[in-house]
């Protein structure tokens, strides 16, 4: 035996620890949170008892024995003394315990614990013997910390009366110089009932099974200790790592198995490892999992002897129907299988699938069912499901006829070429299922792509593809979708459901010709069902739309409302584009009838009813009909079933229509409702917002307004319109309230957000109004003349952009009478006329121009005020002294 590579399966102590570390996978923190604390046991007062549960096969004994290796440090060794009790040794009492730990110990630690000690306690009585035995070994034991390792700990507990449990855990807690490793198969009552001596005791950890990335990584490093860099190489493929998600469907995470499939794997000669490793299996699994068998019922014995044979998860149905017995009588035994983790489960659509919890149960079961020596299946499908067929024959080739290894290779072979699925395949596409609803990872998409490489199968193309499409990763998908469409014999089936995903992926994609030919191309396809030929002539609708062939699109949408049974979502999406698509080429009354149709239909979702009212309710606002449009909001909003999104609108629309109709307090209470529906931040919030501003000025609460406004401005995805539409009123309202230096900001704000479609929509006249606004802004906010100069700079950039510096030259000059109105002095006048002029030094000189007039006469009109002498105003032409003289409401000239 090669020591340096070899890895026992059954007694990883026997494995050189070296080797254990170098496959360790997923418990690397495990290991070293446990081995911290086990060390603190040893050097410090703090001691730990640590409980390891799993089935057989989890990789208990390989964790105890890193453990024990990596506290065998030379810092620890006059500190702790080991005491490894054998796994298959039982003690029914605390007496007997002791002996298996004196004993432990003595063999380690000869020239410490006298062998003689035990032999010396014969023919005493069992207390005394026990007082005498645990006095020596306290006594011996000295000032080190007995660290004892215990397997199978439940199989002791369960031999062990409560009386000596008791006696047990006394003797620990009254000596605290025990620290305690200890694994189990499963949660027994002695640590996780609250009146057993041990509750709390143990701190318990579970061990997981493998993960398919974890088994992968394992494999891999049992290949680079055994040197097979080929191996090593394939398994970094993605053809090998789906390989072994399918050896993972077998191996049910268990390290063990993982380690018997590396051997078929790394071994060259199959007649070799065979037979010893039938054998070690007979001996070290098939007592135990028939001990297991004879705790349960006759019932629940039959289920696992029909999961053994199966060996795929099946649903209860095909249990029932195997044991000839009813659904309700395999549920009601399932269950406590389940709690004592016999069986596994997993729900697969509507279905639960059930299978042995512990694969090795399978394998021990089957070893002594195997008569003839026939070959053991899990073995069997393992190299059905590693080896391709060539591989399967070049290894019955070179096995001598009549060995063990031809026997399992011909077998595998002859089920390869029988009416059985490919079992590879058949798992892969079991752990895919699913897969396309969702974005799913790299591994998986890979996994789904060797699948199909290998099989080059239509439906599982289409998987590939279908899984792209949930990516939104088009090309490929499209790819997928044509491989598909070019094989010879693909079925009229595959061809159309193909056809209708690559159209609908040419449709994401953006190639609109190329989606249109595809849905063309389904509709020409003899017996196409009707749940395909509904959304084949929505999309070619909307694509009709897209090149503007509408009278095409709205025969699109007709054929779909007169296909035979269509009803429901499709159905009322169809009526809905047709209503759409009729007021964007201008044919409203076919629009209006069409919503008609929606309203009186009983096979539409009733959502759909309330959406065809919230049009025509839009439809007669635009007409300025408020009580026909406010009627409609109604319908809407008593519709049942009614989506959020359209209730929403309905509240908001009949809040305006009733705002247009001066029903100023019911559109207030419209537009609260409309808000109470949002149940998060988004961009409709901030336009139903602005409403009830609007109806909250109408009605005089400024405060009330402000708070909404403020709530719009705070918004973090508010549209740049809406923010644009709350800064210019809140600034508006601000200045009512004389805060003209919040007001400035926000008017500042204002101009950066604004474009000219919004500065007409806000004002509802033209761009002037602004302009006064501002003038008067800047006017009244201060009367330090370098501020007023800032806020110039700062403003006049906007109105150049909107190209309307006339009209604020024309505001400034209509701003006189105020000028003189206010309490400023003289010298102020010539400031706030010579902030004027150069800030207009700021614009270019093309800009400066539109402003050279208003400037000239904002001058001969300060002049005047300070004087009140109108031969000031000679210095101006006469067109424009005749409009200095109407700002500053002077008679005509004589």
């Amino acid at each position: 035996m090669d020591e340096s590579t070899f890895l026992s399966q059954f007694s990883p102590q026997w494995t050189h620890p070296d080797k254990l570390e170098k496959i360790l996978v997923q418990r690397e923190d495990l290991l070293a949170e446990s081995v911290a604390k086990i060390r603190e046991s040893i050097l410090t007062e703090n001691k730990h008892h640590l409980l390891f549960i799993g089935p057989r096969g989890a990789g208990k004994t390989h964790l105890i024995s890193l453990i024990h290796h990596r506290l065998q440090t030379s810092e620890l060794t006059d500190h702790v003394r080991f005491a490894w009790l054998n796994e298959d040794e039982i003690a029914t009492t605390f007496l007997k315990l002791l002996l298996l730990i004196y004993r432990s110990l003595a063999e380690r630690y000869p020239t410490i614990f006298s062998r003689a000690t035990i032999p010396g306690l014969s023919g005493m009585e069992p207390l005394a013997a026990e007082e005498k035995l645990g006095q020596t070994l306290l006594c011996e034991l000295g000032s080190c910390t007995l660290v004892v390792l215990m397997e199978n700990l439940d199989s002791l507990f369960r031999h062990m009366p409560d009386g000596e449990l008791l006696r047990w855990r006394a003797f620990v807690q009254n000596h605290p110089v025990f620290a305690t490793v200890g694994t189990a198969q499963t949660l027994f009552d002695g640590v996780s009932e609250r009146t057993e001596p041990f509750f709390g005791f143990f701190d318990t950890q579970h061990l997981e099974p493998l993960s398919v990335q974890d088994a992968g990584l394992l494999l891999e490093k049992i290949a680079t200790l055994q040197g097979k860099i080929d191996l090593l190489e394939f398994l970094q493929t993605p053809t090998g790592r789906a390989r072994v998600s399918a050896i993972h469907d077998l191996a049910g995470g268990n390290p063990r198995l993982y380690l018997i499939f590396s051997e078929f794997l790394t071994k060259a000669a199959l007649n070799d490892l065979v037979r010893p490793f039938e054998e070690m299996v007979d001996r070290q699994l098939t007592s135990y999992y028939q001990e297991r068998l004879r705790w349960l019922s006759p019932q629940q014995r039959e289920i696992i002897q029909l999961l053994c044979h199966h060996g795929r998860p099946i649903p209860v149905k095909q249990i029932a129907e195997g044991l000839f017995t009813s659904h309700n009588s395999i549920t009601g035994q399932l269950r406590p299988l389940r709690d004592m983790r016999y069986v596994n489960f997993r729900p697969s659509g509507r279905e639960v699938l059930y299978e042995l919890a512990e694969p090795l149960m399978r394998l021990a079961l089957q070893v002594k069912e195997t008569h003839n020596r026939k070959p053991l299946a899990l073995i069997v499908d393992f190299l059905r499901v590693w080896h391709d067929r060539v591989e399967i024959e070049k290894q019955l080739a070179q096995c001598p006829l009549g060995s063990l290894g031809h026997a399992y290779f011909q077998e595998a072979l002859a089920r390869m070429d029988s009416d059985q699925p490919n079992l590879r395949h058949q798992i892969w596409r079991d752990q895919l299922e699913g897969a396309e609803d969702g974005p799913c990872d790299d591994e998986t998409l890979s996994k789904a792509q060797v699948l199909a490489e290998e099989s080059d199968e239509s439906r599982d193309w289409i998987k590939v593809g279908s899984i792209h499409v949930a990516r939104e990763e088009w090309d490929p998908a499209i790819y997928s979708f044509t491989h598909v469409l070019e094989q010879i014999n693909i079925s009229p089936e595959d061809l159309i459901l193909t056809l209708l995903r690559r159209a609908r992926a040419n449709y994401d994609a953006g190639k609109l010709k190329e989606a249109m030919l595809d849905f063309s191309i389904i509709i020409q396809q003899p017996e196409v069902p009707v749940n395909v030929l509904v959304p084949t002539y929505c999309f070619l609708g909307l694509l009709r739309e897209e090149f503007e062939e509408f009278d095409e699109a709205i025969a699109a949408y007709k054929k779909v409302i007169s296909l035979p049974g269509v009803k429901g979502e499709l159905l009322g999406v169809a009526h809905k584009n047709l209503v759409i698509l009729y007021r964007r080429v201008g044919r409203f009354e076919e629009s209006m009838d069409e919503c008609a149709k929606l309203i009186e239909s009983n096979q539409v979702p009733p959502g759909d009813i309330a959406w065809a009212f919230c049009v025509r309710g839009m439809a007669y606002g635009f007409q300025g009909n408020w009580q026909l449009s406010i009627n409609e909001f109604n319908g809407a909003i008593k519709s049942p079933e009614v989506d959020v999104e359209v209730l929403i609108e309905a509240f908001t629309y009949r809040g305006v229509a009733r705002a247009m109709g001066n029903k100023l307090r019911e559109a207030l209470s419209d537009f609260t409702a409309a808000l109470e529906l949002f149940e998060q931040t988004n961009s409709g919030i901030a336009k139903v917002l602005n409403y009830r501003a609007f109806a909250l000025r109408q009605l005089g609460d400024v405060e009330g307004a402000i708070m909404d406004y403020n709530r719009v401005i705070q918004l973090s995805e508010a549209p740049t319109e809406e923010l644009a539409q709350s800064r210019y009123f809140r600034a508006i309202l601000s200045m009512e309230q004389r805060r003209y230096e919040a007001s400035l900001d926000d008017m500042s704000q204002f101009y950066l957000l604004a474009d000219a479609n919004t500065l007409s929509e806000l004002t509802n006249s033209d761009i002037g109004s602004l302009a006064e606004r501002a003038v008067s802004l800047i006017f009244a906010h201060t009367t330090d003349p370098q501020r007023w100069l800032a806020c110039i700079i700062e403003l006049l950039p906007h109105f150049s952009r909107f190209n309307s510096l006339s009209q604020l030259g024309e505001a400034l000059v209509q701003h006189l009478p105020k000028l003189a109105e206010s309490l400023l002095n003289h010298a102020a006048y010539d400031a706030w006329c010579d902030a004027w002029n150069h800030g207009c030094m700021a614009l270019r000189q093309g800009e400066q121009d539109y402003l050279e007039i208003p400037l000239r006469m904002l001058g001969a009109g300060i002049e005047y005020l300070k004087t009140k002498d109108e031969t000031k105003l000679l210095i101006l032409a006469s067109e424009e002294r005749k409009l200095l003289r109407q700002a500053l409401k002077l008679p005509p000239e004589t």
